[in-house]
Order: C-alpha cells, then structure tokens, then sequence
C-alpha cells in the first residue's frame, strides 16, 4: 500500500511540476542597449558641438527594447561646464563593450540620468508620461538591472537608483535603493512586493517604467548598464520538488 501511495504521491508532484514549468512566462526584457547605431554624446556648455543639458535623446524603431523605444535625459544638477558628464548607448569601441548605457560625469556638479520607456517616441523638449505600453508583472516578480561597474567615490552607499511605474488607468508605484559600488558585474534586484503602490495600481497592466540613476546627486559618479529587465514571480517548480523529496523521505524513514 505505501509503495502504491509513493507512486501516486510521484505521479501527483511530476503533473504539479509539469503544470507549473507551463505557466512560467519568460522575463520581460525592457532594454539590452543593442542600439543599430551607436550613439555618444556630451552634456554641457556652450551650445553645439555640445549636447544641450537636460533635453532627451528619443530612439525608436529599437527591435530588443521595450515598446521599441527609448527617451534617454541627462541633467546636471546646476549650472553645467563645458563638460559635466558625457553618456554612450550602444558603443561598440575598445574602451567600452558593446550593448551598454554609459554615463561618466566629470566631478561636481553631479549629473542625474533619466530612461523611459513608455511606447511613445514624441515627448518633444521634456519627457511626457504617454503611458503606451501594456506589459504584467506579477506581485511576486521583480525587475532587475544589470550593472557592469558603478563608480561612487565618496559614498558608503553606492549609486542610488529610482524605478517609477505607471499602469493603464494612472496607478503609479515606485521603488529606490542603493547599488554598491563594484568594479565587476552585479545585478540589482527590486521585488515588485517593495514599490510604494497607489491604491489604483494595477500590475497586470504596467504602461510605462522609468529608471533614474543618481538622484541622489553623488558627484563624479560613473556607471554602467547592460540589461534592464522586469522578471515575473518564480514558479512553484522547487517547492514541489522540496515536497516529493519530503514524501520519501518519510517513506524511507518509516520503511527503515
């Protein structure tokens, strides 16, 4: 009769693997940095061959980027130099990887970068909200970023990074934290279970993300971004698993 309860119990948890490796959805990836052009560009002052200060660099038409666009803002935190930061998208050169999002400031005065993703490549001389996306993560997922350095001299907490969500109908949820500073590849990792919501979001239909890298004005911060990601909650696989090994254990231990 055991044998035939543990065969049972067998067949149950290998159906319950089954269900739940099919239900699993795969990450939802919102940028790899893959540009088709590679793209460099220097905050400062003056004008020309400068990149203004605090006005966007729109892409679209992005095949591995969410929404198939990205509205990129640099902003000096006060009056800029001749060159206060310079950032790269795409770079493919010796000094930096290919697939990457770069930003290197020149000391004070700090510079705060912006990324949004929101399905609309027409903000124009600011960075307008259109809420064009309709992507779900689950309460249990989270989003990841992948950074290859981060550079925070003078700072026993790191590069602080905001994430901001909007949903289909104006719920918003935010999220910030500290990433250490590291010399070799790290993931930052925000749960979803983390962002303060309003009552009204609703993560089943996120219609934009923003990122923003340096809010908290570190001067001379440098860093760099190669995958931005939203991942949805794990699958109940391992605990299933944990549950069959259980079963036999006792059995093994009954049986002994």
């Amino acid at each position: 009769m055991r044998i035939h309860w543990a065969q049972a119990a067998l067949a149950a948890a290998v159906m319950a693997l089954g269900m739940e490796g099919a239900a699993v959805a795969a990450p939802v990836l919102i940028d790899d940095f893959a540009s088709r052009s590679s793209a460099f560009y220097i905050i400062g002052t003056p004008a020309p061959p400068f990149f203004p200060n605090a006005q966007p660099v729109e892409e679209s038409g992005l095949p591995t980027t969410i929404g198939e666009e990205r509205d990129t803002l640099v902003e000096v935190l006060g009056t800029p130099n001749a060159q206060s930061a310079q950032f790269l998208l795409g770079v493919n050169d010796p000094s930096f990887p290919s697939g990457v999002f770069h930003l290197a400031t020149a000391g004070s005065p700090a510079s705060v970068a912006t990324l949004q993703y929101d399905g609309d490549d027409t903000d124009g001389a600011s960075l307008t909200n259109a809420q064009l996306l309709d992507f779900a993560v689950p309460a249990n997922g989270w989003f990841e970023i992948d950074f290859l350095t981060i550079d925070a001299p003078g700072s026993v907490d790191g590069l602080k990074v905001d994430i901001h969500l909007t949903s289909i109908g104006g719920g918003t949820a935010s999220y910030s934290d500290f990433a250490p500073e590291t010399a070799t590849p790290a993931t930052f990792v925000a749960p979803l279970a983390s962002f303060t919501q309003s009552v009204d979001f609703d993560a089943a239909h996120i219609s934009s993300v923003t990122f923003v890298f340096n809010s908290a004005g570190l001067a001379d911060a440098d860093f760099t971004v190669d995958n931005l990601r939203a991942v949805p909650e794990p699958a109940a696989i391992s605990l299933a698993a944990v549950a069959c090994l259980a079963v036999f254990a006792g059995l093994r231990r009954k049986r002994a």
